[in-house]
C-alpha cells in the first residue's frame, strides 16, 4: 500500500501472510533469483525512503512481483488530484486493495473494519476512486500486474513469465 504522509510518501509492505495455499513463506519465495520480499523492497525504495515491512497484517503485498512503481506513482497522483480517501485498481468486480493508494485517514476505517479479512471491507465508509482495466493497461497486462502468488502453480507461472517461457 502507498500512503501520502504530509508532503512525503510512505510504503507499507505486507511480508507475512499465512501462505497456507503456497505452503511456505511467500516473502522467501525466489523468482528469477530474487525473493519476493527483495522485489517489493526494491519497488518501495524506488518510491520512498520511508518503507515499513509488516508481518501478518494488511498493506502492500509482497506477493505481487510484477507491480510497477510507475503504477504506484500514478495511483498517488490520482489520490492527490481527487482529494478522495483511496484510489484502487478495479478489474471487473474485483478490487486490488493491496495495490492501492490511501490517504492516512483510511487507517481509522481499516481499524473499524478490522474484523474483516477482505482488504476492501471499509470501502463503503470512504470515498474511493476506482482505476479500471483501461487505466491499469497503460502500465502493462493487468493479469500480470496483479498476479498474486498464493499457490505453487501461481509461483511457477510467475517464474515462467520471468524466463519468457510459455
Amino acid at each position: 500500500m502507498f500512503f501520502r504522509w504530509g508532503d512525503g510518501l510512505g510504503v507499507i509492505i505486507l511480508a507475512g501472510g499465512a501462505s497456507q495455499r503456497l505452503g511456505s513463506d511467500k516473502s522467501e519465495l525466489t523468482l528469477g533469483g530474487v525473493t519476493l520480499l527483495e522485489r517489493s523492497l526494491a519497488l518501495a525504495r524506488a518510491l520512498s525512503d520511508k518503507v515499513l515491512v509488516v508481518g501478518r497484517a494488511v498493506p502492500f503485498a509482497v506477493d505481487l512481483p510484477f507491480f510497477p512503481s510507475a503504477l504506484g506513482l500514478f495511483l498517488l497522483e490520482r489520490l492527490e488530484e481527487s482529494l478522495s480517501s483511496a484510489v484502487v485498481p478495479r478489474l471487473g468486480p474485483h478490487w486490488e486493495p493491496l495495490a492501492a493508494a490511501y490517504h492516512r485517514s483510511c487507517l481509522i476505517q481499516q481499524t473499524v473494519a478490522r474484523g474483516e479479512k477482505k482488504g476492501s471491507a471499509f470501502y463503503g465508509l470512504v470515498q474511493v476512486v476506482p482505476i479500471g482495466e483501461r487505466g491499469c493497461r497503460a502500465f502493462g497486462d493487468p493479469a500480470r500486474l496483479f498476479h498474486n502468488i498464493n499457490t505453487p502453480e501461481e509461483a511457477a507461472l510467475a517464474e515462467a513469465w520471468l524466463s519468457h517461457r510459455p
